[in-house]
């Protein structure tokens, strides 16, 4: 599992919270939405499940994939 940290000034902060109650569970909310959206994805192309496959199968899915990383795409596409 992996953390990150995200640093915002002052007045990043102060216009985002003009418009959300928590930054932390709107920042959390959002990466666990495109998560979940790049798992679906994943395994809905592999063939292996669907959106409806149940969330432990997906997740074993996605453990014995080798997906090739957005970096390494790009350096793939880039030395083609």
């Amino acid at each position: 599992m992996a953390d990150y940290t995200v640093t915002l000034s002052a007045e990043q902060e102060k216009a985002l919270l003009s418009n959300v109650i928590s930054i932390h569970e709107w920042i959390n909310n959002a990466i666990q939405n495109k998560a979940r959206q790049m798992i679906d994805r994943h395994v809905t192309e592999s063939g292996l499940g669907s959106k409806r496959t149940p969330v432990a199968t997906k997740l074993q899915i996605i453990r014995d994939m080798v997906i090739e990383t957005a970096s390494e795409r790009a350096v793939r596409l880039f030395n083609e």
